[in-house]
């Protein structure tokens, strides 16, 4: 399966100048198509280094457990953690390619999931928190 944009393009179809058209509709959470806005769900291309599901990971055994039982206690997705400190919400690739929630169902199902590339985002100066409490 390639990876695509929530479009059925594959990346070697979607030509590069629309890259950056693709970040500036995740800082809105939306992409239009033939003039209709649609709110996506944006997932890394590829595991990162230092991904929660990789060797490299920068998290305790214990810590990384913690954090997959709120995401599913929540049924919600691990937000990674590259994306999140230049502001973005994007899903962890370890994550979306080992679990689901409700939301990322609904995208796939729906065309919806669109694969970012999360090295290329602007960064927007902020970085992006979870608050722990948040229901």
């Amino acid at each position: 399966m390639k990876a695509g944009d929530g479009f059925g393009r594959t990346f070697s179809e979607t030509p590069a100048e629309e890259w950056e058209a693709h970040a500036a509709a995740l800082r809105l959470g939306v992409i239009a198509k033939n003039g209709m806005e649609r709110t996506v769900f944006p997932v890394c291309l590829r595991e990162c280094d230092a991904c929660l599901f990789t060797p490299g990971r920068i998290v305790s055994p214990r810590r990384m457990k913690d954090v997959l039982d709120t995401t599913q206690g929540r049924d919600t997705h691990f937000v990674c953690h590259k994306a999140s400190m230049k502001g973005y919400n994007v899903a962890c690739r370890g994550w979306y390619d080992r679990f689901t929630s409700n939301v990322s169902r609904m995208a796939g199902r729906l065309g919806l999931v669109m694969f970012v590339l999360t090295e290329s985002l602007p960064d927007r100066g902020f970085m992006l928190t979870l608050d722990d409490d948040e229901d």
